[in-house]
């Protein structure tokens, strides 16, 4: 019996031993991280995960458009960042010389679905973090008692907005083009320049001249307008799920997007994914630990707990299965969104359609085109600036 139990003690110190050794192979590894998505709650996690693997992580927000320009910016190896989230037509800047990584840096048990979707990660430049910001209705249950099924149910006009969204931002746009079966981006060519095109203009002005949404009023304006009841609607991304609800508890009401001539709308939905910029130039240690903590991001245990982190679906088969299978409303409206959604292309073209797209736009509301001239001017914005 005294062999035995020191035999379970030698053992039980052996593997608190070993479990110290693993914890500390990489705490004087300093490793800096920066990630465009907002919700502060999934920063939060990424560093908890990091600090369990002993990493000595340096993380930070950066704003999406001021995060791609200054990565534009960098020419200098040393001044990026040794991780990168963000979607991944960010993946594609050439700045960031990202090589591949490989083949043992991906777990087995990722959707073969978001692989086959995403360029940058069937070629292995980029690991796959999780899925989701599409566009979502909101609505207020205390002002009304269901979502809006169809825009043309709110042709008449009101004299105060009836929604809030950031009107000028292309990301709430383009859903009025989607819907028409259009794509923007096919073999790196922009289809801009379309009679489809120009009907969307047309359709996302007149909502606003009609009274239903405030044009001049951007993202903050938007949300602070919905939270403090001044509008019963509200379209944002899948990433604001959280701060919504914290804000309207119970009242907080999710649907679709309304229907747009008799057809489901159509956002765009998007990937978060892992770079690691210039990964060339870190030691065997650094690489070891970026290696580590890049499988643990993707394991269930993480995985899982995105799902509580900003209502985004995770990459991991076992913990996807687990959010297409919760009773969670909020879930429910997230796949049915989803399923109605539009991949966004993964490819640096992606970042010009944008600067394309916003420039004919503004042209077209402040009235120096008309919606057909500012349809021109997107495809030929493109064409210049994709050269």
């Amino acid at each position: 019996m005294d062999t035995l139990l020191h035999n379970v003690r030698f053992a039980l110190v052996s593997l608190l031993v070993f479990g110290l050794a693993v914890t500390n192979t990489y705490a004087n590894t300093p490793i800096t991280l920066v990630t465009s998505h907002s919700e502060s709650r999934l920063l939060g996690l990424i560093r908890e995960e990091a600090e369990q693997q002993g990493l000595q992580l340096h993380a930070a927000f950066v704003d999406q458009d001021q995060l791609k320009s200054e990565l534009m910016r960098t020419h200098q190896e040393d001044e990026l960042p040794d991780v990168v989230i963000v979607p991944p037509d960010v993946s594609a800047l050439a700045e960031l010389h990202v090589d591949p990584l490989p083949e043992d840096w991906f777990l087995q048990s990722i959707s073969p679905q978001i692989t086959q979707q995403l360029p940058s990660v069937s070629e292995h430049r980029a690991i796959p973090f999780l899925v989701g910001n599409q566009l979502l209705q909101f609505y207020n249950k205390s002002l009304v008692n269901e979502p809006i099924g169809d825009w043309e149910s709110v042709a008449a006009s009101y004299p105060e907005p009836l929604f809030s969204w950031s009107y000028n931002e292309m990301y709430w746009f383009v859903p009025f083009v989607l819907s028409h079966g259009i794509r923007f981006l096919e073999g790196g060519e922009a289809n801009l320049d379309t009679p489809e095109m120009a009907a969307a203009l047309e359709q996302y002005r007149g909502l606003a001249s009609r009274g239903v949404v405030d044009p001049n009023c951007n993202y903050s304006c938007s949300i602070s307008r919905f939270i403090n009841g001044k509008v019963p609607y509200h379209i944002n991304g899948t990433w604001a799920v959280e701060q919504l609800k914290e804000a309207l508890g119970d009242q907080l009401g999710v649907a679709v997007l309304p229907n747009l001539s008799g057809l489901p709308m159509r956002s765009y939905y998007s990937a978060y994914v892992i770079i690691f910029p210039a990964i060339h130039r870190h030691s065997d240690k650094k690489l070891a630990a970026l290696k580590s903590f890049s499988r643990h991001l993707q394991s269930e245990d993480v995985q899982s707990k995105l799902v509580d982190y900003g209502y985004q679906m995770p990459i991991n088969v076992a913990s996807r299965l687990e959010f297409v299978a919760s009773q969670n409303v909020i879930h429910r409206v997230f796949m049915q969104q989803l399923e109605r959604s539009v991949c966004m292309p993964d490819s640096v073209e992606m970042l010009v359609l944008w600067d394309a797209m916003s420039r004919g736009f503004v042209r077209y509301n402040s009235g120096v085109l008309t919606a057909p001239a500012a349809s021109r001017y997107m495809g030929r914005t493109f064409v210049r600036f994709n050269r």
